[in-house]
C-alpha cells in the first residue's frame, strides 16, 4: 500500500503567522502596561517654589541657583544648586524635592534660615575695664548676623585671652543663646567669672653655667612684683621672653640652647613662681675662615667687617 505524505503548510500561511505574532508582540511592548515610567531628565521645570524662608529673598535664593523655569530637569544641577545655598552661610538644612506640574516638574526649595543676632549682652566683664562697644568689637559675632556657634566658640577663646592679657587667667567666659521660634531671632548672652589677678612673686633661672642669673633677668620682659604694684602674670609675654633668652644664647656661640619654662602656683596667696630652665648645650666657636672669588677687596677688609662674628 502507498504511504501518503503530509501536506507541508504553504510559505504564505508561514509568512501570515509570523506577521500575526510580531504585531501582537509590538502591540504589548506599545501597551501602558509595559511602558517605562518617563525619566525626570526628560522633563521641563515648570515651576520653583522656595518654603520656610522669613530673612532671606527669594531672589536671593533662586540667583544661586542654575535651575530655572523651562529648564530641563537635572539631578546633577540639582545637587550642585544644594552646595551653592549651603555656602551662603544662611540656612542650618536645606532639603529640594520634586512633584508634577503642568505637564512638567515643580521644583520645590525647603530651607529652614539660621536665627539672626539680634542683641548680645556682656555680663560680670568688669575687670576688663572696657565698655561695651570696646567688647562687640573684639569679638566677631555681631548684631544683624546670621548665628553660628563656631564662631562663638572663637569668641570665647577671644575673651579669655583678653582676661589672660590682663593678668587674670583663672578668668572662665561661656555663652547663652536665647531663639525665639516666632521672629528666628537670637539673644546671646557672654557670661563672665572673674578669677584673682596672679602676679608673679619671684623668677627663677636653672642651668645657666655661662652667664649669670642677672644677666639672663636683664634680658626679659617679665618682671616680679615689687612695693608699688607690677608683676603682672601675662603669659604670652613670657613664651615671647624665653625667645629673647634662646636668641641671646645662640648669639653666643650655643646653637643647640633649650629655654622652657615651669609655673607654680601660691596656694595661699595670689603669687606666682616662674622658673626660667636652660639646656645650654654645646659652645661652639669659629675656626679657619678662608674667601674665594674677592678679586676687589682684600681678606683682611672683609675680616674686619665680619669682626662681630668671628
Amino acid at each position: 500500500m502507498a504511504k501518503i505524505s503530509p501536506k507541508k503548510p504553504s510559505q504564505s500561511i508561514i509568512q501570515l503567522v509570523v506577521a500575526i505574532i510580531t504585531l501582537v508582540v509590538f502591540s504589548w511592548l506599545c501597551s501602558p502596561l509595559y511602558a517605562q515610567p518617563e525619566s525626570k531628565d526628560l522633563k521641563l521645570v515648570t515651576a520653583i517654589e522656595v518654603r520656610g524662608n522669613r530673612s532671606t529673598s527669594n531672589i536671593a535664593i533662586l540667583s544661586k541657583m542654575k535651575t530655572r523655569v523651562g529648564s530641563t530637569y537635572s539631578e546633577n544641577v540639582i545637587n550642585d544648586d544644594l552646595k551653592r545655598l549651603y555656602l551662603l552661610g544662611y540656612f542650618s538644612d536645606i532639603n529640594i524635592e520634586t512633584e508634577d506640574y503642568k505637564e512638567g516638574i515643580k521644583v520645590i526649595v525647603n530651607v529652614v534660615e539660621r536665627p539672626v543676632i539680634e542683641k548680645i549682652i556682656f555680663s560680670g566683664f568688669r575687670r576688663l575695664r572696657l565698655k561695651e562697644e570696646r567688647l562687640k568689637e573684639s569679638i566677631k559675632s555681631q548684631e544683624g548676623q546670621y548665628l553660628d556657634y563656631p564662631t562663638l566658640n572663637h569668641d570665647v577663646d577671644t575673651l579669655e585671652d583678653m582676661y589672660i592679657k590682663k593678668g587674670f587667667p583663672e578668668s572662665e567666659v561661656e555663652y547663652k543663646v536665647d531663639i525665639d521660634k516666632q521672629t528666628n531671632k537670637a539673644e546671646v548672652k557672654f557670661i563672665a567669672r572673674e578669677g584673682k589677678r596672679l602676679r608673679i612673686k619671684k623668677i627663677y633661672v636653672e642651668g645657666n653655667e655661662h652667664f649669670s642669673d642677672r644677666r639672663i633677668l636683664k634680658i626679659i620682659k617679665t618682671k616680679p612684683a615689687w612695693l608699688f604694684g607690677g608683676g603682672i602674670f601675662k603669659e604670652d609675654v613670657l613664651e615671647e621672653d624665653m625667645g629673647r633668652i634662646k636668641s641671646f644664647y645662640q648669639k653666643q656661640g650655643f646653637s643647640d640652647v633649650k629655654v622652657d619654662y615651669v609655673i607654680k602656683e601660691d596656694p595661699r596667696k595670689p603669687f606666682l613662681y616662674i622658673t626660667a630652665i636652660i639646656q645650654e648645650g654645646k659652645r661652639y666657636f669659629v675656626g679657619l675662615v678662608n674667601f674665594t672669588g674677592n678679586t676687589a677687596i682684600s681678606d683682611e677688609e672683609i675680616r674686619k667687617s665680619l669682626k662681630f662674628c668671628l
